[in-house]
């Protein structure tokens, strides 16, 4: 059975979006003043999702950041709890800086 959409709200929040994917599954997008993104979601192929657990990564210029104190991949078998307790560490990760 799907799970509900999260809901999380923060100042630094620039933009949330959420939408049912083709598959059947749910994916939420939260973007935050510092250029990181988060996409959460839950479908057949997610980690958790047997348990009506969600899969989390963190993005930067829509790729997966790989490189961030958060993961270094996707965070799985998440729950609401969990998801918002991430959003609130990625909101306040450093902005990238390039040289």
């Amino acid at each position: 059975m799907r799970p509900s959409f999260i809901e999380y709200n923060s100042p630094k929040v620039t933009k949330a979006d959420r939408r049912i994917t083709s598959n059947g599954g749910i994916q939420m997008l939260w973007s935050f003043q510092n250029g990181y993104s988060a996409s959460v979601v839950w479908h057949d192929y997610s980690y958790g999702n047997e348990l009506g657990l969600f899969e989390l990564a963190v993005l930067y210029n829509e790729y997966i950041d790989h490189d961030t104190p958060i993961t270094n991949d996707v965070v799985g078998y998440l729950d609401t709890k969990s998801v918002c307790a991430l959003l609130a560490q990625i909101a306040e990760l450093p902005p990238k800086i390039f040289n």
